[in-house]
């Protein structure tokens, strides 16, 4: 039969386990940080466009403008038509094979790269202040990293 001492016990137990934390792992996380050195905003699209395709990059133009502009070297937005040859390269690297849109951010550990087509092209007409808002955190999100 388990009394009252015994809960008292392992209760105590419990909280020295959970409460004790290695300063070693502390300082091994905080000696080397992510550090981030620039974030791209990736537009692929043909030399024939769709409605959904101008309405991201309208909205990608337009989140640079209004929220990234006093860091415009450290965010911004590159355009390639995939229908030029010479973008193979770059067609090949993000796996885009036609309208696309990626984040590239480049950090001190490498490289991210997120893809947010299928929901921009998806919400860019219907809702383009979802995709505003979407595109604004992620940025903001990775500057942090």
């Amino acid at each position: 039969m388990i009394n009252f001492r015994h809960i008292l016990l392992l209760l105590l137990f419990t909280i020295t386990i959970f409460s004790c934390s290695s300063p070693e792992k502390q300082s091994e996380v905080n000696t080397n940080p992510i550090v981030t050195t620039k974030t791209e905003i990736w537009l692929f699209h043909q030399t024939r466009r769709c409605k959904s395709c101008k309405a991201v990059e309208a909205i990608a133009e337009s989140v640079l403008r209004n929220e990234f502009l006093d860091i415009k070297d450290s965010v911004q937005l590159r355009k390639i038509n995939l229908s030029l040859p010479e973008n193979n390269q770059y067609a090949e690297k993000f796996k885009a094979n036609w309208s696309g849109l990626y984040l590239c951010t480049q950090t001190s550990k490498g490289e991210i790269i997120e893809n947010l087509t299928t929901f921009a092209l998806f919400y860019a007409q219907i809702k383009p202040d979802t995709v505003y808002s979407l595109l604004k955190q992620k940025i903001n999100q990775n500057l942090r990293l």
